[in-house]
């Protein structure tokens, strides 16, 4: 009985000191359970490869996921890039996250098929329709570039929510919409959908990063150099690259962009 009882100590303390899952902050998006599944696999493959957990920790919105990194809850976070540019001071930039197969997406003004939306001049009297909600990427830019033909005194409605770029798609698809804003990736995965041609493109922003994969600034040493091997990891859509040469130069237009000021 002395070698099993050596064995079974001897995998206990292997087990005492494996190293605690990286803790990664996520945003649960417009279907939490299926983000939730598709980390669970990637975690699966971030272990075989690095022997490392990744315990996915999903949020409703970007705020809740700097509260878990300022509270040490979450050791990196994926986060919507104005939401990084307002806390960049907080946090390191470890890549970009791409979900549409490039690092810099385009925003496209898009409008149903029998709209009145024909140029961007004509967005002070639409019904405009935009994913997420303040604060984030999908809503404080778009506006932003808006801001020029969407003057105070327009008398235009306050844009409409909706959960995700589907819900933004099927307003102006179904006319409960005039316009509204999606990321060009989004729009090329669907080109043969019924929804997508039922809809025309009016303008486009210029490109930017949507999300950004950070770390805390005080995350060093091995879990430092853990976080930075997420790198590569894919998750349904979204793939986790390292940043492009150009990155910063990008998000510095970006936040010059944000700030845009009203006509």
């Amino acid at each position: 009985m002395r070698v099993p009882a050596c064995i079974l100590l001897s995998l206990a303390a292997l087990t005492a000191a494996a190293d605690p899952p990286l803790r990664l902050a996520l945003s649960a998006g417009a279907d939490g359970l299926r983000t939730a599944q598709d980390w669970n696999i990637a975690a699966e493959s971030f272990r075989a490869r690095t022997g490392v957990g990744v315990e996915p920790l999903l949020a409703a919105t970007g705020e809740a996921i700097l509260r878990s990194l300022d509270v040490r809850e979450a050791e990196a976070a994926v986060l919507d890039a104005a939401v990084y540019l307002r806390n960049r001071d907080r946090l390191r930039i470890l890549g970009i996250a791409v979900e549409f197969g490039s690092p810099y997406e385009r925003f496209l003004l898009a409008a149903g098929a029998d709209s009145v939306i024909h140029r961007p001049e004509d967005l002070s009297r639409a019904r405009l329709v935009l994913a997420s909600g303040p604060g984030s990427l999908p809503w404080d830019l778009p506006l932003a570039w808006a801001r020029r033909y969407r003057g105070p005194a327009s008398g235009a409605s306050d844009p409409r929510p909706e959960a995700g770029y589907e819900g933004v798609l099927r307003s102006i698809a179904l006319d409960l919409a005039d316009a509204g804003f999606l990321p060009e990736g989004f729009l090329e995965g669907r080109k043969s959908s019924a929804l997508a041609d039922r809809v025309r493109i009016v303008a486009a922003t210029p490109p930017y990063p949507l999300a950004v994969l950070v770390a805390r600034r005080d995350l060093a040493g091995d879990r430092a150099a853990l976080a930075e091997r997420l790198l590569g990891l894919s998750a349904g859509a979204m793939e986790l690259r390292s940043p492009p040469p150009d990155l910063e130069s990008v998000l510095s237009d970006l936040e010059e962009a944000l700030r845009a000021s009203g006509p």
